[in-house]
């Protein structure tokens, strides 16, 4: 059974930290980017799988289909699989559909999306419906770490953004 041992929530989905830095921690067979603008866009695909680490399977899917695949639970085999998404509304779809996802989820770099106004640092800004999906997931036992790249000591992120919330 395939196993979802590290996600990620980036903006910029797969780059070079993803591609280069990232991809030797986790220590995974595949990556599965959750968002419904890239899977519905070849261009933004291509772009993907260009940047996809060699020897890194990977999916591109919607939200609706990342919890069809991620809820049968012989789709994947026995891969050792990274979820990233852009926004956090597909993450929560996945734990409210019953995927396990891991529970330290890292926060990095989160800036794309005209809503995103509040700052929390200069590699995240969060919206009125991030702070919503955060506390959401947080809620149903999730915990959040901001680390932009494996070398950086990791941040709890939840009193960070507790912080901007007063």
């Amino acid at each position: 059974m395939s196993e979802i041992v590290a996600v990620r929530i980036d903006s910029r989905l797969i780059h070079g930290q993803t591609a280069n830095l990232w991809h030797g921690y986790w220590n995974c067979d595949r990556y599965i980017i959750v968002d419904d603008e890239t899977a519905n866009d070849p261009t933004l695909k291509g772009v993907m799988r260009i940047a996809c680490p060699s020897g890194i399977k990977l999916s591109v899917l919607t939200e609706e289909k990342a919890v069809e695949y991620l809820t049968d639970p012989g789709h994947y085999g026995n891969e050792r699989i990274v979820v990233i998404v852009k926004f956090l509304t597909g993450l929560v779809k996945l734990a409210q559909a019953g995927v396990q996802l891991s529970k330290k989820i890292v926060v990095g770099t989160m800036v794309i999306g005209a809503d995103r106004k509040t700052v929390i640092n200069k590699n995240v800004k969060v919206s009125d419906e991030d702070v919503r999906c955060f506390h959401e997931l947080a809620d149903l036992g999730y915990e959040f770490v901001h680390q932009v790249v494996p070398t950086m000591d990791a941040e709890e992120f939840m009193p960070m953004l507790a912080e901007v919330e007063k």
